[in-house]
Parts: structure tokens; sequence; C-alpha cells
């Protein structure tokens, strides 16, 4: 039980700051909300829209981006959202996100002379106080999926896409989250997004397991850091360039994707008890009451990628003159968890 006495002393009086973010009043959930029916939702006929109308913000190579308002913020103040079509081979038209063997992403990967540009323009767009992130990795939502396994990947819309975003103050915050006994199921959840902790047992089978799978050489660059006075644990891979990450996210999900289904179970069975919640969960059938866990893994290979700013790379100890992009294999959180320290919280009017 040494990891389950490390977590719980580590833990011992987190505190994590929660954001709220609002839908607009008019728009519809079931129309953004992807489903398997209709998992693009309306993204890809606002891409449309503006391909039509000549207001792509790059074109080059065989991709274009888009800036498309977001239906529901990610962020307060500052928040744009870039996203990626195919050109189709007219030159006028764009082609929707494929999710058929990756098939769309491996297109993206090998779009280098695009991706460039895309890094060209977010390195000019960073800040001291503004930041660059994306998430790799979407799957349908489920809503029964495994114990210990998140209802859907980290990305929450199909297609990839670029945030944008500036930073937040102490002021700003909604609300927090403290450990303390009585915790609701809702904020045990968000506490496990926060930890990552998933990330942190796949990357201790990395190195032996996943390798095997063709998962070795990952990155040029590896770095720790902490969060919340040392309570909180976080790793990255950097890469040269943002190319070289969409290509080796990509190399990674093709090596592990057959096998990660079935490991799961696996990993829940080893690590679930690591990661007990401190303080007493639900009754079981015995009428006792059962410890919970804070293991919640991802239902397919996903990632968290970025590219920090001045500010950022203070919070991850790096040196300034770092030009990295940095990626967090396996991931459920996202650059503002993994860096800022917050959460946000998805709110409807």
């Amino acid at each position: 039980m040494r990891s389950l006495e490390r977590v719980k002393s580590n833990l011992d009086g987190l505190t994590i700051p929660v954001v709220e973010t609002y839908s607009p009043p008019s728009s519809d959930k079931r129309i953004y909300i992807p489903t398997l029916e209709n998992p693009q939702g309306p993204i890809f006929s606002q891409m449309e829209l503006l391909a039509e109308q000549g207001k792509a913000i790059i074109s080059d190579g065989n991709h274009s981006l888009y800036q498309i308002k977001s239906l529901v913020s990610h962020h307060k103040g500052l928040n744009s959202v870039y996203w990626v079509a195919e050109q189709a081979k007219d030159g006028k038209t764009i082609l929707p996100w494929d999710m058929r063997d990756n098939t769309s992403w491996k297109k993206l990967a090998r779009d280098r002379r695009f991706l460039n540009a895309v890094e060209e323009k977010a390195r000019q767009e960073i800040t001291d106080n503004s930041s660059f992130f994306f998430v790799y990795g979407w799957a349908p939502n489920n809503p029964n999926p495994l114990p210990n396994v998140s209802s859907r990947g980290a990305m929450s819309q199909v297609g990839a896409h670029f945030h944008h975003i500036g930073p937040h103050s102490p002021n700003e915050y909604d609300s927090t989250i403290c450990l303390t006994a009585g915790q609701s199921p809702e904020n045990v959840l968000k506490v496990s997004y926060f930890l990552d902790l998933c990330a942190q047992v796949a990357l201790r089978e990395f190195d032996t397991r996943f390798k095997k799978q063709g998962g070795g050489g990952f990155a040029s660059h590896e770095h720790s850091w902490k969060q919340c006075d040392g309570k909180a644990d976080r790793h990255a891979f950097g890469f040269l360039t943002l190319a070289d990450a969409i290509h080796q996210l990509v190399e990674l999900d093709e090596s592990l994707k057959a096998l990660w289904p079935k490991i799961l179970p696996d990993l829940v069975r080893d690590y679930r008890n690591d990661y007990l919640f401190p303080f007493m969960g639900e009754k079981d059938k015995k009428n006792e009451i059962q410890p919970l866990s804070l293991l919640l893994l991802p239902p397919c290979v996903v990632a968290s990628g970025f590219i920090p700013s001045p500010a950022d790379k203070t919070l991850m100890d790096l040196p300034q003159e770092d030009t990295c992009i940095w990626v967090s294999p396996f991931s459920l959180a996202d650059k503002k968890a993994l860096v800022d320290g917050y959460l946000t919280q998805k709110m409807g009017r």
C-alpha cells in the first residue's frame, strides 16, 4: 500500500480552482454535442461556409485552417478556436473529418507544410500571457463506460483543432474543490481529471508493455514538474516541431489502438487501489463503506499538447529559451489543468 499512503499524504489539503463557462442561451446542445449519428455537429457546415467565402486563416499544403466561434466557451476572455479541414482535389471544397482508421489524422501528420504554417501562426500569437494548446484522441460518448474508464476521450469534438487562450487570475475562479470528507461523486470525478493519474499509470507501462508495441523513441525531450505545492505531478515529452508531435502521436495511436481496449481492464485491476480516495465512498452490497478510486483512464489513446508561453515556462520550471512543443500522452487533462492549475466546468443556461 505504499502508493496509497503516498497519494493520501500528497493530496491532503489539495484545493483545485474551478472556472465556470456558459453556453449561449440560444445554442442547442443537441446540435453541438457529438454523437455517433452526428459526430461533427455544425462544425463542418460552418467550415464549408467559410471555405465558400474564401475565409481560410491558413490554406497551405493539403489543408486549411478556419476560425470558428466556440458554441461552448472553453475559457473566459481570450478564447479563439481554429479548426482543420482537408482540401478536396478541386481546391475549392473541403472534406469532413474521416474517423475510420485514423485516416484524417494520418493525412494531417503527413502535411508538414500545413503544420509548419500553423506552428508559425501559433508562435506569432503567443504572448507572455496567452498560449496555444490542442488535444488528440476523440472517442464517442459512452453513457456506460467500464469502471475507472472515462465516458469519452480527452477531445470533446471530432477533428483536429487548436485553442488560443489567455490567462486567468485568482479572482476569476468561480469556485474551488477542496479535498474534505463527504466529497460528491461529481467532485471526485473532477479531482481525477485534474490529477491526471491515468497518465502516470500509462507512462509506467510505457517503458515495458507499450514500447514492445512500437512505442519506443517517442520524443527527443522529457520534463517533469509539480503543481499545487507539490501535490500534483506532471510529465510531458518535448518535440522540436508541431509536425513532429502530430506525427509521433499518430504513430503511438497506430501502435497501441488495438492493444488499448484489451489492456484497460489490466490497468484498472493493477492500479485501482493505488489511487483510492482517502475518504469513504458508497456502500457495497454488504452495506459496507468502500473507498473511491481516483484512477480514471481514457477509453482510447489520447494526448494533450501545447506550446507554452513565457509564463507557462515559469510554471513548468523550463528555461525561457526552450522552444519545444510539449505533449502529455494518455492525459485526460488539457493544458489549463496541466500547466495553469485550474479546471473548467461547462455550464448550461
